[in-house]
């Protein structure tokens, strides 16, 4: 989408925030946005979408027709989650296919059936027992870390399976295609983490919390530990 829309939606959003469900950083939808618009991406799964922000926010003028959700839980955040997924399809204009799925991930394999885009917001905590078996790979697969550090590892480990092509402050994006990150709008600073003999390009929000003087800020430290 253009500058100016994206720029807009996202201003509405965050002047409204108890009723708006942001998991990403605005450089982040950016992302996804250009992802889905540079890669013809048609058809998306979300598991553990919730309302879905995600999903609606990035399909803003792309390609994408269908979108199926799968979430066991009914709430987000004491939100209910099926009257914001309406809500978002409209302010955002989605009017491809949409389906709901009230279940757990672990009910389907993440790769069963072929979907253009994964979006894995469940990750593979041994508790959610979610299989990760590469039978129909997709376009990118999207696996929203959000910065727990204990999952790192398998990220890593899953690169060996299908290459990750570069991640963000709260995603891993993995495809066996040359992908670019690109944001305009809102601008990334970019470094780069060593993981299984290869440097993949690392993209933060330009702001004081990813500043290399910033003590709060060991994000970078500890993705470079994991990969040593």
């Amino acid at each position: 989408m253009s500058n100016e829309k994206f720029r807009t939606i996202t201003d509405f959003c965050l002047a409204n925030p108890a009723g708006y469900a942001f998991d990403l950083e605005l450089y982040e939808y950016e992302i996804y946005n250009n992802l889905f618009k540079d890669n013809n991406i048609e058809t998306v799964k979300t598991i553990g979408g919730g309302p879905n922000m995600d999903f609606f926010i990035s399909q803003v003028d792309t390609p994408v027709k269908e979108c199926v959700n799968i979430d066991i839980n009914l709430k987000y955040r004491f939100l209910d989650i099926i009257p914001l997924q309406k809500k978002y399809k409209e302010l955002f204009g989605y009017e491809g296919q949409y389906k709901f799925l009230h279940e757990a991930g672990k009910e389907r394999p993440v790769f069963g059936d072929y979907f253009d885009c994964v979006i894995d917001d469940v990750g593979p905590d041994p508790r959610f027992e979610m299989d990760y078996t590469l039978t129909n790979p997709p376009k990118i697969f999207i696996l929203a870390h959000q910065r727990h550090i204990e999952t790192l590892p398998w990220c890593f480990e899953f690169d060996k399976t299908m290459p990750m092509q570069f991640a963000t402050k709260n995603t891993c994006v993995y495809s066996f295609e040359s992908l670019k990150p690109v944001n305009e709008t809102f601008k990334g600073r970019e470094t780069e983490m060593y993981i299984n003999n290869k440097y993949v390009p690392v993209i933060q929000q330009l702001n004081k919390e990813n500043d290399l003087n910033n003590e709060k800020n060991k994000s970078m430290e500890q993705f470079n530990k994991l990969t040593q």
